[in-house]
């Protein structure tokens, strides 16, 4: 009988990972770039890692011959660009964990984006799982009073999810396309150069922000942020999710807001009340449910 190994190693990197960018939301308390500033930089800086990457592989990225990844790349740096805008408005409002929490509504929007892009078929059940997830996560947001209300920082909190499920899709058709030969250093970098475009253009069009801030403190914050979580933290989910069972690796990413919400308490004492905690728990066990039935499922087609 052939012995199993169990890739402990494995286990290892992805929780690294997941430790690495459950410290990303910090990062926007800890600078005095407004909002939209931080968001900029941070994909500005993950956009010039991931371009000095591709240069460094230069023949496996560049030798591509097709440019079938590059509009779903761009693509979803539209959503995530739309994302960190938002999101990083949510950590300053809600707090860290909160914020982190409710962007991981994406789990759930995923399976109707996938519904509508691939035609994968959503159940009678899924639809009561996400009631009971989304009232999960309307009982964590903390009701503040005044211009934030627990209605609207609820709001804000479904767009971070719903963006970030989108940019998850757009890069997963970029590599449906591409197959085998995907660059993905490329498509990572065109991802945050569309999205570093999108964020300056609102900034600068829309909202008439000056984004050009110069803090050396901050901009250390912001490029440590994106070296750390997006670019390593990001490479050693990617390259070992899929070396562990589908479900465990799902699941394993949930640790990522838990973290960010121990570390808001911990670095800003951000306490959730008894209602938030309850709130928390409901939504997570709708999204732990909702994975392990979607993989159980996906396992039975594949036979």
């Amino acid at each position: 009988m052939k012995k199993i190994r169990f890739p402990r190693d494995d286990y290892l990197k992805l929780l690294i990972g997941v430790v690495a960018i459950s410290f990303s939301p910090l990062a926007v308390k800890l600078v005095v770039f407004d909002t939209n500033a931080s968001a900029f930089y941070r994909s500005f800086y993950a956009a010039l890692f991931f371009l000095a990457l591709s240069l460094w592989n230069y023949k496996s990225q560049f030798s591509v011959k097709h440019n079938k990844w590059l509009i779903p790349s761009l693509i979803a740096g539209l959503f995530l660009g739309a994302d960190l805008v938002v999101w990083h408005k949510t950590i300053i409002y809600l707090g860290a964990g909160p914020a982190t929490f409710l962007g991981n509504s994406q789990i759930l929007f995923v399976t109707i984006f996938a519904a509508l892009v691939y035609r994968e078929k959503i159940t009678k059940e899924f639809y009561l799982i996400l009631a009971v997830a989304m009232l999960g996560f309307y009982m964590l947001t903390p009701a503040l009073g005044g211009a934030i209300s627990q209605p609207y920082g609820y709001f804000l909190g479904m767009i971070v999810g719903f963006t970030y499920a989108g940019m998850l899709i757009s890069l997963r058709y970029a590599k449906t396309l591409s197959g085998k030969s995907y660059p993905e250093l490329l498509s990572l970098f065109a991802l945050f150069g569309a999205s570093a475009f999108i964020i300056g253009l609102y900034s600068f069009g829309l909202k008439n922000d000056n984004i050009l801030v110069w803090d050396a403190k901050s901009h250390i914050i912001m490029a440590l942020t994106a070296l750390l979580c997006q670019t390593f933290g990001w490479y050693l989910i990617n390259h070992t999710i899929t070396k562990i069972p589908a479900h465990e690796g799902s699941l394993t990413l949930l640790f990522q807001p838990l973290f960010a919400t121990v570390w808001g308490a911990i670095f800003f004492s951000e306490w959730l009340s008894g209602m938030q905690i309850f709130g928390m728990i409901l939504a997570l066990a709708g999204i732990v449910y909702h994975q392990t039935k979607y993989i159980t499922k996906q396992r039975s087609a594949k036979g």
